[in-house]
C-alpha cells in the first residue's frame, strides 16, 4: 500500500490487509482484490499491533501497556478481554499477545515484566479465566530463555529466542517442560519466531545477510532443525503467514520517479520504472526526450545520466555524472562528474564532459580541482554556465575564483 499509515497485517485467508492509522490511532480493514476500505474501529485509542484469528474472523489488538481487545472482521463493538489492573501495572506486568490456537478460540499471550518473563497463557475469544500453558519454574532461567513464546499448531513445542548461549538465536523446548534445542546458530541475531499453520515451517527475522530479513526453517516433527535456514524475503520483516503456506511481510523502500503530466495535472504518466531514484529530469529542445540522473548498480551513493522518450519506453544508460543539460539543436547533452562529498571519494574534480546524446564516448570539456553542478548551455550553443565550489587546498582551482 502506498498510502502514509504504518504497517498491514495480512489475514491467514489473504484476502484483507488490516491497517493501523498511527496518526488517528484507528483501526481500517482493506479488501485486497476490490481495494475498498472500511474503518473496523473509528474511536481513537493506542493501538500496537494486530492479531489475526487462523479463521481470519476476529483480530486482536494491544492498547499500550493496559488492556487487549479483540473486534469481529465484519465489524462491531470491540471487547476488552484482558486488562491489566493496578497491581499488575505497578509491579510491572503486562501481557502480549503471542498469537491465537488453531481453532480460532482462545488467545494465546505472554506474561512479562521489566526484567524477566512469566510465561505463556491463553484466553477465550469471549474473555474469562487465563488458562496456563507453560510457566518458567526458575525466574533465572525464564529471563535468559523466555522472549517470544510461540506455541506450535499442534501444542507439542514452545519456539522462542533467547541469549541464552551468549547470541540470540531460536530455540525449540517441549510445551510440558524439558531441554530446548537450538534451532539456529549464527553470529548474527536470530530472532522473533513464527509457526506456519502447518506446523512445518518456522519463519524468523535475521541480520544474518546486513539487514533485518525474514527467513525460514523446517522443522521435525520431533521438534528440530529440517533444514539449513532459507531467506524468503530480500529486505523484508514483520512477517505473518497465510493458511496455504505463503509469507506475507513489510518492505520499506523509497521511490522517486520522473513523470509527465498535462499543466492541469491531466493525464499522469509514469516514465521511469528501473531505478529507486530518479531527479533532476530535462527536457531536449524537440520535446521527444527526457534527460535525468539515477542512481545505479549496486551501490546506491553511485549516479549516471539516462534518457527516455517522453512518449513512454526504454530508458538509455549515457554516462556515470550528474546534472545533464541539452544543447540547443539537442544533439548533444553536457553533465558534470559524480559529487564527492565529506570523504566519500578522491580529492574532489570539477568537470563537465560532453556526450552524444544518442550515446558515444565523452569528451571532457575542463577539469579543476573543486566541485561543479547545475549546468545550462546558452541558446546559441556556444557557452555553458555551471555553479563552482572551491576546495580550500585545491591545487588547480578554476583562476580568479573564490
Amino acid at each position: 500500500h502506498t498510502d502514509t499509515r504504518g504497517d498491514g497485517w495480512l489475514s491467514p485467508d489473504g484476502t484483507r490487509l488490516a491497517l493501523i492509522d498511527s496518526d488517528k490511532n484507528t483501526l481500517w480493514l482493506r479488501n485486497i482484490t476490490s481495494g475498498k476500505e472500511v474503518c473496523l474501529v473509528p474511536t481513537p485509542e493506542l493501538m500496537t499491533d494486530c492479531w489475526w484469528s487462523p479463521d481470519s474472523k476476529l483480530i486482536a489488538y494491544f492498547t499500550g501497556v493496559e488492556s487487549i481487545k479483540i473486534v469481529s472482521a465484519d465489524g462491531g463493538q470491540p471487547r476488552t478481554i484482558i486488562e491489566i489492573d493496578p497491581e499488575m501495572e505497578k509491579a510491572g506486568r503486562y501481557a502480549w499477545p503471542m498469537g491465537w490456537t488453531p481453532d480460532s478460540k482462545k488467545l494465546l499471550f505472554q506474561i512479562s515484566t521489566r526484567q524477566t518473563h512469566e510465561g505463556l497463557y491463553a484466553i477465550a475469544a469471549s474473555g474469562g479465566k487465563w488458562e496456563e500453558i507453560y510457566k518458567f519454574p526458575d525466574p533465572q532461567k525464564a529471563k535468559e530463555r523466555g522472549q517470544g513464546l510461540r506455541l506450535s499448531p499442534d501444542g507439542k513445542f514452545i519456539a522462542y529466542q533467547s541469549k541464552q548461549d551468549g547470541n540470540t538465536d531460536i530455540y525449540m523446548m517441549p510445551a510440558r517442560g524439558g531441554e530446548p534445542v537450538r534451532i539456529t546458530d549464527d553470529p548474527a541475531s536470530d530472532s522473533e519466531p513464527l509457526w506456519s499453520y502447518d506446523g512445518q515451517w518456522l519463519a524468523f527475522s535475521s541480520s544474518r545477510t546486513g539487514d533485518s530479513e525474514t527467513w525460514v526453517i523446517r522443522i521435525t516433527p520431533d521438534g528440530k532443525p529440517g533444514s539449513r535456514p532459507i531467506r524468503a524475503a530480500h529486505g523484508g520483516q514483520g512477517t505473518s503467514w497465510t493458511r496455504d503456506g505463503k509469507i506475507a511481510y513489510s518492505t520499506t523502500t523509497d521511490m522517486i520517479h520522473v513523470f509527465i503530466a498535462n499543466t492541469d495535472g491531466s493525464q499522469e504518466t509514469q516514465l521511469t520504472k528501473i531505478n529507486n531514484l530518479n531527479v533532476l529530469p530535462r527536457w531536449s529542445p524537440d520535446g521527444k526526450t527526457i534527460a535525468f540522473v539515477a542512481n545505479y548498480g549496486a551501490q546506491t551513493k553511485r549516479y549516471a545520466v539516462w534518457t527516455v522518450p517522453s512518449n513512454g519506453g526504454d530508458q538509455k544508460f549515457l554516462a556515470v555524472g550528474m546534472f545533464p543539460v541539452w544543447s540547443p539543436d539537442g544533439k548533444k547533452i553536457a553533465f558534470c562528474n559524480e559529487m564527492q562529498r565529506l570523504g566519500e571519494g578522491p580529492t574532489n574534480k570539477a568537470i563537465i564532459s560532453i556526450i552524444p546524446a544518442d550515446g558515444g564516448e565523452a569528451r571532457e570539456l575542463m577539469n579543476y580541482s573543486g566541485e561543479v553542478n547545475f549546468l545550462d548551455w546558452s541558446s546559441d550553443g556556444r557557452q555553458i554556465v555551471f555553479s563552482y565550489s572551491r576546495v580550500k587546498d585545491g591545487k588547480n582551482p578554476i583562476p580568479d575564483s573564490r
